[in-house]
């Protein structure tokens, strides 16, 4: 079932349901993810990055955090359903005979970098905008920072889809919660290993005329290994309640998709 596995059943209501649970998260969590953001590109601490994005009034605080909420909508809208919907329609070509967890791992890395692949423009100018800088000039620059996104998203993804999946089947408890904090937990697990790609591929996307070298040089001349993690601690608290959105819309929309299919085929008949 959906349940125990992110990516059964009709790929199609895979897609819907993922994209709706993305938009929701866009308008609910977009200004911790500003805040975040502008942590990981300027370095700046949680206070600091607050208090400068409030200088001018309450306001024009609340426009600075929600500004890229045009092109964050249409990312995570896209992206979620590009690789859940992807996702679940690969998985069915798998072997049988290969581990699930194999499968799950397969599954949602190669959904994850096709579906970067397409969105990253989106993602690009959404970073952008979140630190108050205009569009890139040419189209190599809407991809400046790609190569640390996808690992970051392939590795990300096959993790999540697997933790998400091995929580549900093994917790026995069913009960009101279990799927905001299998969502939760998961969305946490992936982040210490992968944080730092994040935090280099949105300095990248900020700068777009410098290498990924040459830019994780720098990151790391800042302040060492810890640089890469500034805004970890945000990160966390984002990715537990993104997880936790996530993963209940998600199981609840595709119960409901279900449902409809079932009431329309009994009609039918």
């Amino acid at each position: 079932t959906v349940v125990a596995d992110a990516l059964s059943g009709d790929p199609r209501r895979a897609a819907m349901a993922s994209a709706l649970s993305g938009m929701i998260q866009a308008c609910l969590l977009l200004p911790l993810n500003t805040l975040q953001t502008q942590m990981q590109t300027r370095g700046l601490g949680a206070l600091a990055t607050l208090r400068a994005n409030f200088v001018d009034g309450f306001i024009a605080g609340l426009r600075n955090l929600y500004r890229a909420i045009g092109p964050t909508i249409g990312m995570l809208g896209m992206r979620q359903g590009l690789k859940f919907g992807s996702a679940s329609a690969f998985k069915q070509y798998l072997p049988d005979t290969w581990p699930e967890l194999a499968r799950d791992v397969t599954a949602g890395a190669t959904s994850a970098v096709a579906a970067t692949t397409l969105v990253f423009p989106l993602d690009t100018l959404k970073t952008r905008m979140q630190n108050g800088l205009t569009m890139p000039s040419s189209l190599y620059g809407f991809y400046s920072g790609f190569r640390p996104a996808a690992s970051y998203s392939a590795i990300g993804m096959g993790l999540w889809v697997a933790t998400r999946n091995g929580l549900e089947r093994k917790i026995p408890y069913d009960g009101p919660g279990k799927h905001l904090i299998t969502g939760a937990a998961a969305g946490i697990a992936v982040q210490l290993p992968t944080f730092p790609l994040d935090t280099l591929k949105k300095r990248l996307q900020c700068s777009t005329d410098a290498s990924a070298i040459a830019e994780a040089k720098a990151l790391f001349a800042e302040g060492g290994l810890l640089r890469f993690y500034k805004g970890f601690p945000i990160k966390c608290g984002f990715v537990a309640l993104n997880g936790a959105i996530f993963n209940s819309v998600y199981v609840q929309v595709r119960r409901m998709l279900r449902i409809a299919s079932d009431e329309r085929a009994k009609a039918q008949r």
